[in-house]
């Protein structure tokens, strides 16, 4: 099977790009993210003609206007960096990218907490993003995006990942076939997934793919995919996972002697007090699924995930 791809800010790569012609290689995206997502690298710094070395860039408010000028103010840079955002987006929709990594920090690529200066270089305040990442999550609203750093964190990362699996899925799912049974199937695949998450959201996407209001089947798939993303926008707490392991364990438990219920019963409970990761419990729940061949759980996107990631070992 082909890698999913993602978009990734180019001196992520290691790619010697910035304006002090270095890169700023993140190893956890190069040594493990790599081996399953393809990345679709850009620089749009030196994409709208900037030279490598060069003279560094920020947001500067003009007039209740963000531009992008260089350090000194008296080259802007905005103009060409809206015509490079509008170009890429269309190479980035052309690739069929499922989610982006971005450069923190960065006036083009910053996603989160980007400084904005005023005309006399005083910070006004931390909460921008990238001229160019302001573009690709204007264009792609429903797009998984993170930044280089955040990745550290276990929740972000599985969040992201998780994320990035959910829209390839739905990418294929709209090219191959877009209607009512395709988008319950989809809705079926992610339902654990999304309870992990909130289970008044998960009712509230049941009853939109039931479609009760009989909508278009194209304003159903936009309205659930804003939805979507709006639930999974931040990383599951460990109370919804406790209480989708439960859940899970619901379909078998009857099957189990009074060992076995007891030991997956203690497992979950020792992840939901801390002191073992999430894939333990994940783990035991998966093998009686499989055991007890229980239909309806094995396609489940919450219990397929890239194991050599280690994305559930460290929550």
């Amino acid at each position: 099977m082909s890698k999913i791809k993602i978009g990734v800010s180019a001196c992520l790569t290691g790619d010697e790009v910035r304006y002090n012609g270095q890169g700023s290689e993140d190893k956890f995206l190069n040594r493990e993210l790599s081996s399953h997502f393809d990345f679709v690298k850009v620089c749009p710094e030196v994409g709208i003609g900037l030279s490598i070395p060069r003279e560094t860039i920020r947001l500067v408010r003009k007039n209740d206007e963000v531009r992008l000028v260089n350090h000194g103010g008296d080259k802007d840079f905005t103009d060409k960096m809206q015509e490079f955002s509008v170009k890429s987006a269309e190479r980035m929709k052309k690739e069929r990218i499922s989610g982006f990594v971005f450069k923190k920090n960065s006036p083009s690529c910053g996603a989160f907490r980007v400084k904005v200066y005023n005309e006399k270089g005083v910070t006004q305040h931390n909460g921008s993003m990238g001229m160019y990442a302001k573009h690709i999550q204007e264009k792609f609203p429903w797009l998984p995006v993170e930044e280089d750093g955040r990745l550290n964190d276990p929740g972000l990362r599985h969040n992201f990942i998780s994320r990035v699996h959910a829209i390839k899925r739905w990418q294929e799912m709209v090219e191959d076939n877009l209607c009512i049974q395709s988008l319950i199937n989809f809705h079926k695949t992610h339902k654990y997934m999304l309870m992990s998450y909130s289970q008044v959201g998960l009712k509230e996407l049941g009853r939109l793919v039931a479609n009760g209001d009989g909508k278009a089947i194209e304003d159903i798939a936009h309205e659930y995919l804003m939805k979507f993303t709006a639930l999974t926008s931040k990383p599951a707490p460990r109370s919804k996972h406790v209480n989708v392991l439960f859940h899970l364990m619901g379909y078998f438990s009857q099957k189990l002697d009074d060992f076995d219920r007891k030991e997956i019963v203690e497992t979950i409970t020792r992840y939901k007090d801390g002191l073992v990761p999430l894939v333990l419990p994940v783990r035991a729940v998966s093998h009686y699924i499989k055991k007890f061949k229980v239909e309806y759980l094995l396609e489940q996107s919450y219990l397929d995930y890239p194991e050599d990631l280690c994305v559930l070992n460290r929550l």
